[in-house]
């Protein structure tokens, strides 16, 4: 897959010659110990250890965090992994050129370092306890759905979020924040193959104080080692299908220590960005096709599968945000000639190396990334005994992913619940909420917001009204129109001594 006519028209202009001199202004956060959280998703057959600043699969002390199958924890497959982003934002001291932005969730030059921090911005509150991983099975979970109880999809979900504001964070002075939030989750089924493959969700906001981040690509990077691979025991094999936008590992000799045969590992896009807007661009239809001649066309509203697949080891991990970009948007950053790139644009590697110790990143786009807008990308994580089983796998996640990963508890009839008080839709929201509340009694109702501390906010409601149904809204603001914190609130009802209530989620 090959871009015929934009990435030409950028390159020279931008990727080997742009600085971050007259880049967007900073935003000053207070650097303070955030609430960092390590849970693990134990169902099913796979296990794995989450945290709320970007990486998964990696322990607090830096071991793998990922085994498989459950009961067999010394069977590991990842050392780590998480997100990347990157992209282009035009420089204040002259519009008509672009400086590169990368956050990276999980940096393998570094064995697990990270840009992200706990929660959604401000980071000034480092005792926030919403900061924290929720599972669907703690008493405390968020999220609800519309009539009040809790919403999950699947037999264990999980939720976090976090964010790359904080400047002191970023690896370098010269890497600044792109000021994104990340609204993470995770879904787990059982049944079958059910149990070997892992959901993830990353919904990405973009502050609405930025401008338009251009040429952006989300990368989801890996760092898989099967057992051992330390030195001279790396041997482990990676290859893509770009068919199924899936890229796997595995390995074909046994691992001392192992009950079982070391099996392959998976990740497959389920759902990639929409372009949003960029111009057409042309891919290779054939990326094993090396006289890139033949291509196929992505329109500005299609939507983005995986459109680059890199490999990197030890000795070849990209160390710097331009080298990042380079890889993320198919460039080979070691043999890059400025004067003509092209003859390093290779958007899909071939495992050269052989057996070795070894990463690598799925990207896709690029696309544009709009202030205040909200891109959402879905994978799986996948297991099989082999490279052959793991298309079943793959084909049944994509299945559930299409048929909206049905909730667990929609199996279930629901009585008409004559009191209540809820949101209309989605209860995560960015500047507005919706609301809905029916009383069987005429009557008094007071409807007041309160923080996730139990700390009162505004006063919705406090009048007379008649029994039904009525509608109200919520625009994130407390008692004096000032616009509140991200975070949980608790919008509580009382009618004629009667209280129900429900939570909502502000993300801005």
């Amino acid at each position: 897959m090959k871009y015929k006519i934009f990435l030409l028209t950028f390159l020279s202009a931008f990727l080997f010659t742009s600085t971050d001199i007259g880049a967007r202004p900073i935003k000053i956060q207070t650097s303070q110990p955030r609430i960092l959280d390590y849970r693990w998703i134990q169902v099913n057959d796979m296990n794995m250890i989450l945290s709320n600043n970007g990486i998964f699969g990696q322990t607090s002390e830096g071991n793998a965090g990922f085994y498989w199958p459950s009961g067999y924890p010394n069977e590991t497959y990842i050392y780590g992994g998480g997100i990347w982003i990157g992209g282009r934002y035009r420089n204040d001291s002259n519009p008509s050129t672009y400086d590169t932005f990368v956050t990276c969730g999980y940096n393998p030059a570094s064995a697990g370092g990270t840009e992200f921090v706990p929660g959604l911005p401000p980071n000034d509150d480092p005792s926030n306890p919403d900061e924290k991983i929720y599972l669907s099975s703690d008493t405390d979970w968020p999220l609800q759905n519309s009539i009040g109880e809790d919403s999950v999809l699947s037999i264990l979900d999980s939720y976090c979020t976090y964010n790359d504001y904080d400047t002191s964070q970023h690896f370098v002075s010269e890497n600044l924040p792109l000021d994104i939030s990340i609204i993470q989750q995770t879904y787990a089924f059982t049944g079958g193959l059910r149990d070997n493959i892992l959901f993830f969700t990353v919904n990405i906001i973009l502050d609405t104080s930025k401008d338009t981040l251009h040429d952006a690509f989300v990368s989801i990077c890996t760092d898989c080692d099967i057992g051992n691979e330390s030195g001279a025991s790396g041997n482990d094999l990676v290859k893509f299908d770009k068919e199924y936008n899936m890229a796997y590992q595995w390995q074909n000799d046994p691992e001392s220590g192992w009950t079982h045969s070391p099996g392959t590992i998976a990740f497959k896009f389920l759902q990639g960005p929409p372009s949003n807007g960029i111009d057409t661009v042309h891919y290779y239809k054939d990326p094993y096709d090396t006289t890139k001649t033949d291509s196929i066309v992505i329109h500005p509203s299609d939507t983005l599968g995986m459109t680059v697949f890199k490999i990197f080891t030890i000795d070849i991990d990209p160390v710097n945000k331009f080298e990042r970009y380079q890889e993320m948007s198919g460039y080979t950053y070691k043999n890059l000639d400025p004067q003509n790139p092209e003859d390093s644009y290779n958007p899909y590697d071939i495992d050269v190396y052989g057996p070795s110790d070894k990463r690598f990143i799925m990207s896709a786009g690029p696309f544009n990334l709009i202030p205040g807008d909200t891109t959402k990308i879905a994978f799986a994580v996948l297991m099989a005994t082999d490279t052959n089983t793991i298309y079943a796998t793959a084909d049944k996640a994509q299945d559930i992913y299409n048929s909206g990963m049905q909730s667990v508890k929609e199996k279930t009839t629901h009585k008409f619940v004559e009191y209540f008080i809820r949101s209309l839709g989605n209860d995560l929201f960015t500047e507005k909420i919706d609301l809905e509340y029916n009383i069987i009694n005429d009557g008094n109702v007071n409807i007041s917001i309160y923080d996730a501390c139990g700390r009162f906010v505004t006063r919705l409601v406090d009048s007379y009204a008649k029994s039904g149904s009525h509608r109200i809204s919520w625009r994130g603001v407390d008692s004096r129109g000032n616009k509140v914190r991200n975070g949980i609130y608790f919008i509580s009802m009382n009618h004629n001594g009667s209280v129900k209530s429900t939570k909502v989620m502000l993300i801005k």
